[in-house]
């Protein structure tokens, strides 16, 4: 776990988590700016200075939010790699409980036909998301969310956005991005792989 109050991605998800936990209006009191400034940091328009960003951080840690992850992308740890939202969290949360539960549930009818071959498949099932998997679903969650209103909704959205055909993005991800065979650039592809991971589908985590 590493906390960096200096990156972008980072303020900006503590502010979310004050204006969730609290209200534009009490987040703007409490650091003395107007409701307006306060959405521009929403927004990515502006950020306050050093310490200011370190104080939203640790005010919102104090009052619940989960620390910031870091994984590391292209071999390094650096502000692309941050996980900073308790929903990008809760989502690897999730999914590695149904991993979990769907692996005892096998088990327990494995044991139920008296099968040994079946049975050795059955532990041989994974506990939990292998890291690559999680990062990746944790980190395209944060890149969507960052977007707001403009992520793309599905993956039409997202090619043609880009000005890319399928080939060309597949090309350009795989250039730019070491996760490109399992990157999720709109919702739509994100809620598919991610009510796959976990069984429960996306209800309350996004």
């Amino acid at each position: 776990m590493v906390e960096r109050d200096t990156s972008e991605r980072l303020f900006r998800a503590r502010v979310e988590y004050l204006v969730e936990d609290t209200s534009v209006a009490e987040t703007a009191r409490f650091y003395g700016r107007t409701p307006r400034t306060v959405r521009r940091w929403l927004a990515g328009d502006t950020t306050p200075s050093r310490s200011v960003r370190t104080s939203v951080s640790r005010r919102a840690l104090s009052r619940g939010a989960a620390p910031a992850l870091q994984v590391r992308v292209g071999g390094r740890f650096d502000a692309r790699g941050t996980i900073a939202r308790s929903g990008s969290q809760r989502a690897i949360e999730v999914a590695n409980l149904y991993t979990r539960r769907r692996r005892e549930a096998e088990i327990r009818l494995a044991r139920a036909t008296g099968n040994p071959a079946r049975l050795a498949a059955a532990r041989a099932l994974p506990t939990r998301l292998d890291r690559r998997t999680a990062d990746n679903l944790a980190l395209s969650r944060e890149r969507l969310m960052e977007q707001g209103g403009e992520a793309p909704s599905n993956r039409s959205e997202a090619i043609i956005r880009r000005g890319l055909t399928d080939d060309e993005l597949y090309a350009s991800m795989g250039e730019n991005d070491p996760y490109y065979d399992m990157a999720y650039d709109n919702w739509e592809d994100w809620r598919e792989a991610y009510e796959g991971m976990s069984g429960y589908g996306s209800g309350g985590i996004r």
